[in-house]
């Protein structure tokens, strides 16, 4: 995305921070959905098209000047550009197909006001009233204002929207011929501006839920990358220390324990070299190549090892896993040949892999072990086996009983993995449409849109129109009712079925009452305001999500209306025109929340997967630089020891004790995080060069230590170290569950053993 600097805004942009919606820095729901929007410009300006050609023909034959038809071209086409432009950005993701539906869309509303201003010097209706020529001629441009409506919410930010409508409504009012009374011209243009201010509004709406999400989605997707980030250093660590326990440790503590040149320790010294100069070893992409690898790992050991596959898939394998997979049965193995026993001990790997699992054995005739009792120090069981596997969302069984051998088998299941790392944001319906009509402006809304009926009745009451103006005002009344039932708070934002029930049978019969008082011969006019005010109410039900009463109302509305017309005597087409407007609104209407819905479902599903591998993306990025960075800085402390090593020279005693010392310094950064470059590293380092044994426990891990904490320990764990001069150190930090107690020093020096326990100060602990 684009970002622009808040002065570069004001200084260029300035119309869209308070007209224009912007076009950079939105989010993929908010830019779909408003494409959305822009091509049901279009398929409302075709629904508009036949009424506009009817009423620019009683122009053309009222005024005799044939040049008003050009009025057709300039009102449907520009919409019908950005309709089409608007569906090719959404389905190509096209950034021209997008500028093209937005100049259009601006191209529509300027035009449409241009119109509207200059309408005054040339009249654009017939000069006479429809009520006194017998015929339904509306105003072309008021009959225009629906399309208007979803392109200025497509364009312009809300409250510009509202104030376009507002006034270029009060410009047309001024358009019409002198013989066209006010209160006739206040009658249409409130009718199509209530129907254009609630078609403006649910849009309005949907977009600014889109935004919201997009704001949320956004959250989530900064927040994920943090969890990844976290995750990554915690999993880059662990593969580090697994590496260095793996490969570094294991040649660091044969040097004290062998004479000679001893080859063997020679190669594997050659081996770790290489593999630290790697930023990380090639990794197996299927099960085949985890096999190759393997059968090199054992070839390494210089052990016979029996190696049997058996692979009824050879599908994929994801990096993680094969190198989990690898690299801790390279662990089990490595265990086996240390702690098996000596004499001959049959070993064995076994290498499993169907469509949906991947299973690793580890196995000897060992001496064996009781994994209930392990050694705490056992890190490459717990951490370079157990850990590793669990990090990818596999599994580790250690079967083992002393004198029966060993067995560790580690497995993978694709189905696991998928549930331990679903997608997450994965939301299938972000748009809540059914609490739109319980929100303030939504209530404020409806109550202007049933004032403007009330006007309408009122009006058309005082001339006369019906033979009963009670009845009409109890049917307002009526519908009034019906109204406030759509926008109460309804538990859990649902509408009740019999409230739903009610809603329908109100506003029917309130349609009949109302159709049964029309006092005038021909076309009805606006007198049948009450099929647009039950229409608005089947709007209303249709976002309470009840379409099956949204359109039983609109079919007992319609059917009603066909009766009083044959009933009445005139002619069939009375009743569709009457009708089919409104069943298109609310057909189109219908259609904008299925597609919305359906839109914004799919547009969440994509961007959680792509957020999804963005963050895996970046944890593999993270891990791998962390890796690389811990690795580069115990390289260069151990390639001195371990060239001296690898050359094949004689292991002198000062080789020895750098190998000791640097052995004990690793195995405490594994054991004690919270101690590693810290005074007490150095601490004990001098500790041992004194002939100090030097054992550094952190069981405080993971949790962090907080600051005072942390200086207490280190203060502490250092002044020992600094005073002990033979025997034995021990300094354990304590498990978080023992707060206050911090930490146990232990201190055997052959004499006076001692041991304490360090605390957190009162006002530090609290």
């Amino acid at each position: 995305m684009t970002s622009r600097s808040p002065t570069a805004r004001s200084q260029v942009l300035w119309p869209e921070l308070f007209l224009l919606r912007p076009v950079d820095d939105v989010g993929p729901q908010t830019r779909n959905l408003r494409r959305l929007v822009t091509t049901l410009v279009a398929l409302a300006a075709c629904s508009v098209t036949p009424f506009l050609a009817v009423d620019v023909r009683a122009m053309t034959s009222a005024s005799g000047q044939q040049w008003y038809w050009l009025v057709l071209p300039v009102l449907v086409v520009p919409p019908v550009v950005a309709g089409i432009a608007g569906r090719m950005a959404r389905r190509l993701d096209s950034r021209r197909a997008g500028a093209w539906a937005r100049w259009s869309l601006l191209a529509t509303l300027t035009l449409f006001a241009l119109l509207c201003l200059t309408a005054g010097l040339h009249l654009l209706i017939p000069s006479d009233d429809w009520a006194e020529a017998g015929a339904s001629r509306s105003h072309v441009l008021v009959t225009y204002l629906i399309v208007v409506a979803v392109a200025a919410v497509a364009a312009l930010r809300p409250r510009a929207a509202v104030a376009y409508l507002l006034t270029l409504g009060a410009a047309i009012s001024a358009s019409y011929p002198v013989a066209v009374a006010w209160g006739a011209r206040t009658v249409e243009i409130l009718i199509y501006l209530t129907a254009a201010l609630e078609d403006l509004s649910i849009l309005a709406w949907l977009l600014i839920q889109a935004e919201q999400f997009d704001e949320e989605d956004a959250r989530e997707r900064a927040l994920r990358l943090e969890l990844a980030t976290q995750a990554s250093l915690t999993r880059s660590r662990q593969e580090s220390n697994s590496f260095i326990h793996d490969h570094i440790l294991s040649v660091l503590r044969a040097v004290p324990m062998l004479s000679g040149r001893a080859p063997d320790l020679r190669a594997a010294a050659r081996e770790t070299l290489a593999s630290l100069h790697e930023a990380r070893r090639p990794v197996p992409s299927r099960p085949s190549e985890l096999a190759e690898a393997l059968a090199h790992d054992a070839s390494r050991f210089g052990s016979d090892v029996d190696l049997t596959t058996s692979l009824a898939a050879d599908l994929p394998l994801p990096s993680d896993v094969a190198h989990a997979l690898r690299e801790a049965g390279g662990e089990a193995l490595r265990n086996s040949i240390i702690h098996a026993g000596r004499g001959p001990v049959a070993r064995s790997i076994t290498l499993k892999a169907t469509a949906d699992t991947v299973t690793l054995r580890v196995a000897d005739d060992g001496c064996g072990f009781d994994p209930t009792n392990a050694p705490r120090d056992r890190f490459g069981l717990r951490e370079s086996v157990i850990a590793a596997m669990d990090g990818v969302g596999g599994c580790a069984e250690i079967d083992s009983q002393p004198g029966r051998g060993t067995a560790v088998t580690l497995s993978w299941r694709r189905d696991r993995a998928d549930a331990e790392r679903p997608v997450p944001g994965a939301r299938t319906a972000p748009l809540a449409l059914v609490s739109c009509m319980e929100s303030p402006t939504a209530r404020l809304l409806s109550g202007l849109i049933f004032l403007a009926y009330i006007v309408i009745a009122c009006r058309e009451v005082s001339v006369g129109s019906y033979a009963s103006g009670q009845a009409v005002l109890l049917a307002v009344d009526i519908d009034a009712a019906a109204a406030l039932m759509l926008v109460w708070s309804w538990p859990g934002h649902r509408l009740p079925g019999w409230a739903s029930l009610a809603v329908v049978v109100m506003a029917a019969s309130a349609n009949a009452l109302t159709m049964s008082q029309i006092a005038l011969d021909g076309h009805p006019g606006y007198t049948s305001w009450s099929v647009g005010a039950s229409t608005a109410l089947s709007c209303a039900l249709l976002v309470r999500s009840r379409p099956g009463s949204s359109w039983a109302l609109l079919t007992l509305v319609t059917v009603t209306t066909t009766v009083w017309t044959v009933s009445t005597g005139r002619s069939l087409w009375v009743a569709v025109g009457i009708s089919v407007g409104h069943i298109v609104s609310l057909a189109i209407w219908h259609l904008m929340a299925r597609l919305s819905a359906s839109l914004t479902a799919r547009t969440a599903r994509a961007q959680a997967v792509s957020a999804e591998i963005i963050a895996r993306q970046h944890a593999q990025e993270i891990r791998r630089n962390t890796m690389r960075a811990h690795l580069d800085a115990v390289r260069s402390r151990v390639t001195p020891v371990l060239a001296a090593i690898a050359v094949g020279g004689a292991l002198s005693e000062d080789l020895r004790t750098r190998a000791r010392l640097l052995e004990a310094e690793l195995r405490d950064e594994l054991r004690a995080p919270a101690f590693t470059r810290t005074p007490v590293t150095t601490a004990a380092r001098a500790a041992r060069e004194r002939g100090v044994d030097v054992t550094l426990l952190d069981d405080h891990s993971p949790v962090l230590l907080d600051t005072a904490a942390q200086r207490t320990a280190i203060e502490h764990a250092a002044a020992a170290l600094q005073t002990a001069t033979a025997g034995r150190a021990l300094i354990r930090l304590l498990p978080p569950h023992q707060h206050p107690n911090l930490m146990t020093i232990m201190i055997d020096d052959g004499a006076n053993p001692s041991l304490h326990t360090v605390t957190i100060p009162a006002t530090e602990s609290a």
